[in-house]
């Protein structure tokens, strides 16, 4: 229990402390100087095509003829205006898996805004047959950032061209890409 001698020991003591304590102005204002720069990494596109679907795309009479299957999905990324305002960098990383055929694919991402006009310039990734070729990273900022924020669209084309494509009843080709995304905040 508190005794008063106690007390008067701890009264003295906060005393001293309170006047010897180092005390140095505080300037508050230095927080409106505060930059903020998170990297964000993140999936971007995927995609999978199996022996069934591609083997559905090869016309029966295939001669001469390039082999595509095309896609459109929705690239709504830059509709955040926090996302828009901040963002200073974007690199996207793809890479590419083919077991499905002895045949070498080309892959091309096309980014486009709602008229299906251009917004950068193509990626083109090759998907070499049964290899692990190296990743691709194309990165975007100043005003090709710019431009690459216009995009509501990337159309994927899957494309060999080969007077008679060797696909197989089984394998894969994979396309994989991921975001990383650098911000400041200020």
């Amino acid at each position: 229990m508190w005794a008063p001698k106690h007390f008067k020991v701890f009264f003295l003591f906060a005393l001293l402390t309170t006047m010897f304590g180092c005390v140095s102005d505080l300037d508050f204002d230095q927080a409106e100087d505060l930059v903020l720069t998170p990297i964000i990494e993140s999936s971007f596109l995927f995609y999978e095509l199996d022996a069934e679907e591609v083997n559905d795309i090869v016309p029966e009479a295939f001669v001469g003829v390039t082999l595509a299957a095309r896609d459109t999905v929705a690239f709504n990324v830059f509709n955040d205006s926090f996302l828009n305002d901040n963002l200073i960098r974007a690199d996207i990383v793809h890479d590419t898996d083919n077991t499905l055929t002895n045949e070498d694919f080309e892959v091309r991402l096309i980014f486009v805004d709602d008229a299906f006009v251009e917004t950068v310039q193509p990626i083109t990734i090759s998907a070499p047959a049964n290899q692990n070729p190296p990743e691709v990273i194309n990165s975007y900022q100043g005003e090709a950032l710019e431009q690459l924020k216009l995009s509501t669209q990337v159309i994927t084309e899957l494309v060999v061209t080969s007077n008679a494509p060797d696909v197989s009843s089984v394998g894969i080709v994979e396309i994989r890409s991921k975001a990383t995304l650098y911000l400041e905040i200020d």
